[in-house]
């Protein structure tokens, strides 16, 4: 039986596959999400997907081994998608969001719902989109190295609209990659502390938020380069790269790299 905590296991690397490892290390930081797979119901489903993700999530909450291999939900997931089921390289970005809409399409009850949010366009009222993701352009000003704080990307994502009501869980995606080629900044990100309600329509509520995950994409393009992730357990940061996981403190481990993340997941924090 392992030691470790749980949800701090590494992913083997099934060949390029460091894209769905750090996406799938990610998702697992959405309690509720591991809760709602973790349920008997699943080990005996006729569903391909949801048998996988029981397995996959039991396999993290009870740890037998520092490192699993996701190969059989691979190629369930997959099957759906048949662009995926290749031995090249994938836009992490892209994966993301897949990933988030087929658990979606699947199992429409599942609390990736506490992801959801509407954006209102202020001068139209009437005008909203609902969202799962949130995805933050840079300002056109910004360059290379520059260092940027998060509210001034909030500001020029958020000139004419507003999130109806925050929700639980945020994923955010930053759309990092300016002329095919990706731009490298250094971002101010108040990690434990993130208010939100300036953005936020209904802010009559605790609108602030904690970082739980961050994806980091090393390499100057979308489908070049490898992709890992942080991780908080138990208020301790774990850096996970495929089969390994390395502990690391905050300050040495994380901040350095604040920025140069594709996906940051936050939660809203308790009163």
């Amino acid at each position: 039986m392992s030691d470790r905590p749980p949800y701090v296991v590494g992913f083997k690397n099934l060949g390029n596959t460091c894209y769905m490892n750090a996406t799938f290390h990610m998702y697992s930081m959405i309690q509720e999400l591991a809760d709602y797979f973790l349920d008997e119901k699943f080990s005996s489903s006729n569903e391909p997907i949801g048998l996988e993700l029981h397995k996959f999530f039991s396999q993290l909450a009870f740890p037998q081994e520092p490192a699993i291999s996701l190969a059989s939900l691979r190629t369930a997931i997959n099957y759906l998608e048949p662009k995926f089921n290749n031995p090249d390289p994938q836009d992490s970005q892209e994966y993301v969001k897949y990933i988030y809409s087929t658990i979606m399409m699947k199992y429409p009850d599942c609390p990736l719902n506490l992801t959801k949010f509407d954006i209102l366009d202020i001068n139209n009222p009437e005008n909203s989109k609902t969202n799962g993701i949130l995805d933050l352009y840079l300002p056109p000003e910004v360059n290379q190295g520059d260092t940027i704080p998060i509210y001034h990307i909030f500001d020029f994502n958020f000139q004419n609209s507003k999130i109806v009501f925050p929700p639980k869980y945020l994923i955010i995606n930053m759309k990092l990659d300016v002329d095919h080629q990706k731009k490298c900044i250094v971002l101010d990100f108040p990690i434990d502390q993130l208010d939100l309600s300036k953005y936020i329509k209904n802010n009559d509520q605790n609108c602030e938020y904690e970082l739980i995950a961050a994806m980091y994409h090393e390499g100057l393009f979308a489908l070049d380069g490898h992709d890992t992730c942080y991780i908080k357990v138990d208020n301790k940061w774990y850096y996970l790269n495929d089969a390994k996981a390395f502990f690391g403190s905050m300050m040495y481990s994380v901040c350095p790299f604040l920025g140069k993340e594709y996906h940051y997941l936050l939660r809203l924090k308790t009163n």
